[in-house]
């Protein structure tokens, strides 16, 4: 089932390449010149920091390339200096002939980002990001973090279901953003349990997901998952706030 529409919420969202969308990717360590051979096919998605391309063979990680993204018709264009953070090649029972390429780029330098299509990349360049006017806690990345994400249901109850999380990306007092080893239905209820080195706390907290979205930048399949908190004992939420003062005032001049 395809994923809801969400608003992104995680630093640097990433978002499916306008229809029409053409790309451009070269790189002088593979020709003699650089203009005679385009890597890419075409783009599948794009954020501020990287982008997920189709490619015409399989890429060498850490190679250099030159990328150019433009719309037919619109003056958008995003131009920019990358590596190949991973590449793969995904194969099919149909013959060798269609077997797809796939590579993560990750930016180096943005030399050009203009246009509505490419407007987070432009904001990104000069430190100007909008705010998110729903969001009424701080939100911090805690360190030295165990989290646990089960989903609520019987198989649960048995103590059966594994552990969901990969990691937390973010926290707030109103929810947490995780990294997941599989994707999480928009709607669906976990259980959150979080344990804290520092300060030494632990939090459990039940919650809805609110968004899934697949992470297209790493190569081990991995989903962001945004999740809304909603009950949550008096303690749960004291430790919470301890931590949240800990994370959100270090460095703080008074």
């Amino acid at each position: 089932m395809e994923p809801m529409k969400k608003k992104e919420r995680r630093k640097y969202p990433r978002v499916r390449a306008a229809s029409g969308a053409v790309a451009d990717c070269r790189s002088e360590e593979l020709a003699s010149t650089a203009d005679l051979h385009n890597l890419a096919i075409r783009v599948l998605d794009l954020c501020p920091k990287g982008a997920c391309i189709v490619t015409t063979a399989r890429l060498r990680e850490g190679l250099p390339v030159r990328l150019e993204v433009s719309i037919p018709g619109e003056s958008a264009k995003l131009r920019v200096h990358a590596e190949v953070r991973w590449s793969t090649s995904l194969g099919s029972e149909a013959g060798p002939e269609h077997v797809a390429h796939v590579a993560g780029l990750r930016f180096r330098k943005v030399q050009e980002a203009k246009g509505k299509a490419f407007q987070e990349m432009e904001r990104e360049q000069t430190g100007v990001r909008k705010k998110d006017p729903r969001r009424r806690h701080r939100r911090f990345a805690p360190k030295d973090v165990r989290v646990d994400c089960l989903p609520v249901g019987f198989m649960t109850w048995l103590g059966v279901s594994s552990n969901l999380a990969r990691g937390v990306k973010d926290l707030s007092q109103g929810g947490i953003q995780i990294s997941s080893r599989r994707p999480l239905e928009p709607g669906s209820r976990v259980n959150v349990r979080l344990g804290f080195q520092q300060p030494p706390a632990s939090v459990e907290v039940e919650g809805r997901v609110r968004w899934c979205e697949r992470d297209t930048m790493t190569l081990p399949k991995t989903w962001f998952v945004g999740i809304v908190f909603g009950r949550i004992s008096e303690k749960s939420a004291m430790d919470l706030d301890r931590v949240e003062r800990f994370f959100t005032d270090q460095g703080r001049s008074y």
